[in-house]
């Protein structure tokens, strides 16, 4: 490959004249003939000196020329366009559905990632509140246990008027007697014989 000069390309074992900006190469150089050039067509462009067989296509922002590629700007704040070009910007997508999250924040130039929690998320979930069920659960009964043991308890201990329980819990303070129990009507203030 023969060594060119900057306005020059190489093709096989000749340098031949590059096209000028706006143009391609329609047809290398012979020995006997130079370069052929073609102008760009509508969409397409080069920007310098250029030995291309084709002219590289304009992004999609404006037409652009065939002298200078177009001129983009970063889409707005929530919208984006893959290609960089500001005419087709389009919203970011909304994360929607049950248990959807965005995992990716989107840019100007790239939307946003959304996922949803996949079926080993949800039977982490279902296993969590399975086991706060379970221990509520096991925790009422226990609860209710020990109510239903004190009420037990305080049933099997014989009714004692208060005076005769100290009383019986001091046996020396004991007269000869026991005192006798009053059995007491419904009404107030009355008493009936033993």
């Amino acid at each position: 490959m023969p060594s060119c000069k900057e306005e020059e390309f190489p093709t096989g074992a000749m340098c031949c004249p590059k096209c000028r900006p706006g143009y391609r190469v329609q047809e290398a150089c012979g020995e006997l003939r130079t370069t052929v050039c073609e102008p760009c067509t509508r969409g397409t462009y080069t920007a310098h000196l250029n030995g291309l067989p084709e002219c590289l296509p304009c992004r999609v922002c404006d037409p652009g020329t065939e002298w200078q590629d177009t001129l983009c700007e970063d889409c707005q704040p929530g919208t984006f366009s893959a290609g960089g070009t500001q005419a087709a910007c389009t919203p970011w997508t909304r994360c929607s559905g049950p248990f959807a999250r965005g995992d990716a924040c989107g840019t100007s130039s790239s939307d946003v990632t959304c996922s949803s929690w996949g079926p080993l998320s949800i039977c982490v979930i279902i296993s969590f509140i399975s086991l706060v069920i379970f221990i509520a659960v096991i925790s009422v009964s226990a609860v209710l246990r020990a109510i239903r043991d004190r009420r037990s308890r305080s049933l099997q201990e014989p009714l004692v008027p208060s005076g005769l329980r100290s009383q019986l819990s001091h046996p020396r303070h004991l007269s000869g007697s026991v005192p006798q129990i009053e059995r007491r009507s419904g009404v107030p203030g009355v008493g009936l014989p033993v």
